[in-house]
């Protein structure tokens, strides 16, 4: 998946349009996020970065991980604080996923650990 095919689906998934560049910030917001969450060092994108494949991550992660959050933050900005609430308690449920099961090809995962119970940690898991 391109970065802007990546930009398209976020635009789709909320039926918005904004500036790519701003976008583009989410994106790296949600890298930022996986980033600290987990002992990985994926890389940011910029706008030169458009047409090219993002080979960090498998598109399967760039849907459920970058999309999702990048839509989150979309949502935040048009005031929908229900949806955005929405795509984040899917990005942090994908993230708990993400972090389980997920080794790149020729790595070895450093054991950081997770919280026992993800549901106290994160205060947009659980609902009300």
């Amino acid at each position: 998946m391109t970065i802007q095919e990546l930009i398209q689906t976020v635009m789709n998934q909320t039926d918005e349009v904004m500036p790519v560049t701003q976008i583009l910030d989410y994106i790296n917001d949600a890298i930022a996020k996986v980033n600290t969450r987990t002992s990985y060092e994926f890389s940011f994108v910029s706008p030169s970065d458009l047409d090219s494949e993002y080979m960090d991550l498998p598109e399967t992660y760039q849907r459920s991980l970058l999309a999702v959050y990048a839509s989150a933050r979309v949502k935040e900005n048009d005031s929908s604080v229900g949806e955005a609430e929405h795509f984040l308690e899917e990005f942090y449920k994908n993230l708990i996923d993400f972090e389980r099961l997920y080794v790149p090809d020729g790595a070895e995962k450093l054991n950081k650990g997770y919280y026992e119970n993800d549901w106290e940690a994160n205060p947009f898991l659980g609902g009300w």
